[in-house]
């Protein structure tokens, strides 16, 4: 059983990121679906869809990795990384062209084969950086 929920898991968080496929969302995310991560949460397939959503468009030649999971009764952890080459605008950030790599854990909870609710951390201030490094001026004390 944990085995086929670290699959699922794998599926659900690796084609939309590594295909563009956001149809995996419909058919593993539950109605009511909710994300926790960065002091916010999101609700439903189409909140799911929509975390998705800028790192398709700001990414090409994206790579999600599950470097590492535990899984335990209903819930999977999964460590990850994330790579891309920055070519579209992203949090504000116009495309740099450089390549980025971030990492982070989510711990997913499934019931009935459906992800019902997820905790996610990542290093957004680390990838934030790697992008603003390319676009932000240097000060007159650099």
């Amino acid at each position: 059983m944990t085995t086929d929920l670290k699959a699922l898991i794998r599926r659900y968080w690796g084609e939309p990121f590594n295909t563009g496929n956001l149809a995996v969302v419909d058919e593993v995310v539950a109605a009511d679906y909710v994300w926790h991560g960065g002091g916010r949460e999101v609700r439903g397939p189409e909140g799911c869809k929509s975390l998705f959503a800028p790192f398709l468009t700001g990414f090409a030649e994206r790579q999600w990795t599950a470097d590492g999971q535990i899984a335990e009764g209903d819930q999977v952890a999964t460590r990850w990384t994330f790579t891309g080459t920055h070519v579209g605008p992203f949090r504000g950030i116009p495309p740099t062209g450089r390549r980025v790599t971030t990492t982070g854990i989510v711990v997913s909870r499934v019931v009935g084969g459906r992800v019902v609710e997820e905790w996610e951390w990542m290093d957004g201030a680390g990838l934030l950086r790697q992008l603003e490094t390319a676009t932000t001026p240097p000060t007159a004390a650099e």
